[in-house]
C-alpha cells in the first residue's frame, strides 16, 4: 500500500513541471505537434512554428478560419467552411482541394485511405485521400458533430444529443452514450474511448461499452481531448480556460494548467510523448515537457 502511494506521488511530481507560454498567432482553431514543430490552424492559413514559437512557414487556406487539422503518412489536411485542403507533407505543396459539400468542418480524422470530416450539419463525410471523391455520408447526430475519432474498424462521434460508438465499415451503432458530447478520442490500442460530456470526462471500454471511470474534469464544458502515444495519459481542454493531464488507467488528475485567457480548444502530444501542447482560442500555447 505504501509503495503504491509513493509511486503515485512520483508520477504526479514528474508530471508537475512548469509550462512555457507562447502566442505565435492571434486565433487558433486546431493544432498538431510533429517531432520538431507545431502546426497551428488559424485564420486563412496553417502556421508552422518551432518549439520557441518562431514562425518557420505558412500554408495558405483560402476558406477563412482553419477549424481542424489532421496529419497523414505523407499529407497534411485542414478543414473549414465547406472546404478541405490537403498538402503533401513535409513538402507543403498543395495536393488536393475538396469543396461543395455544404457544411462547416468541426473535426477531422483518418481511417485508412479515407479522411473523415465532422460536419456542422450532423453528418460525417468520408472522402478518398487519393482524389477527394465523396465516398459516403453518415447522419450521426441531430445537430453539429462536435467530436470525431476513428481507429481500426471503430468510429466515435459526439454531438449535443449523445455520444456514439460505430462500426466504421457497416456504419451501424454499437453503443450510444447519453449526454451532451463535445469531443472524443481513442486510446492508441483502441481499447478505450474517452468523451467529454459537459464538465465530465468519461472513459468507456470499447469492446462492451462499459464505463470504466469518470471525473469532474473542468468547471465548464470539456471540449478537447487527446490520448498520449503510449496510452498512459489523457489530456483535456475546456471552456473554463484550463487544460488538464490525467492518468488514463485510473482517472487520477496529474496536472492542471491555468494561465490562459480564452477557452482551451486543442490539446496534443508530440509523437514521442515527451511534449504536451495545449492551445487556446486566442492563439496562446502552453508547452509542457513530460518525463
Amino acid at each position: 500500500m505504501i509503495a503504491a502511494f509513493l509511486a503515485g506521488v512520483l508520477v504526479l511530481s514528474a508530471a508537475a513541471a512548469e509550462p512555457v507560454f507562447l502566442q505565435p498567432v492571434t486565433w487558433l482553431g486546431d493544432l498538431l505537434v510533429t517531432e520538431k514543430t507545431i502546426l497551428l490552424g488559424t485564420t486563412g492559413q496553417v502556421v508552422e512554428v518551432d518549439f520557441q514559437g518562431k514562425v518557420l512557414r505558412t500554408l495558405s487556406f483560402p476558406a477563412g478560419q482553419v477549424q481542424a487539422l489532421v496529419l497523414g503518412p505523407d499529407f497534411l489536411a485542414a478543414g473549414g467552411w465547406n472546404f478541405l485542403r490537403l498538402w503533401s507533407w513535409p513538402e507543403g505543396e498543395i495536393r488536393l482541394d475538396i469543396q461543395g459539400f455544404g457544411a462547416m468542418v468541426r473535426e477531422l480524422s483518418l481511417a485508412g485511405e479515407m479522411i473523415l470530416a465532422a460536419g456542422a450539419d450532423g453528418r460525417v463525410y468520408a472522402f478518398s485521400v487519393s482524389d477527394g471523391k465523396l465516398l459516403w455520408t453518415l447522419q450521426a447526430h441531430a445537430g453539429s458533430v462536435w467530436g470525431l475519432a476513428a481507429i481500426a474498424d471503430l468510429l466515435a462521434t459526439a454531438g449535443n444529443d449523445r455520444l456514439v460508438l460505430w462500426d466504421l465499415s457497416k456504419r451501424t451503432e454499437l453503443f450510444s452514450f447519453s449526454g451532451k458530447g463535445w469531443d472524443v478520442d481513442f486510446s492508441p490500442d483502441g481499447y478505450l474511448l474517452a468523451g467529454g460530456v459537459g464538465k465530465i470526462l468519461k472513459v468507456w471500454d470499447t469492446a462492451v461499452g462499459l464505463p470504466l471511470w469518470e471525473a469532474w474534469a473542468h468547471e465548464s464544458c470539456t471540449v478537447a481531448m487527446s490520448f498520449s502515444p503510449d496510452g498512459k495519459h489523457l489530456a483535456t481542454g475546456s471552456l473554463d480556460q484550463t487544460a488538464a493531464l490525467w492518468d488514463a488507467e485510473t482517472g487520477s488528475l496529474l496536472q492542471r494548467i491555468a494561465g490562459f485567457s480564452a477557452p482551451v480548444g486543442a490539446v496534443r502530444f508530440s509523437p514521442d510523448g515527451k511534449l504536451f501542447v495545449a492551445g487556446a482560442e486566442d492563439g496562446t500555447l502552453a508547452l509542457l515537457s513530460l518525463p
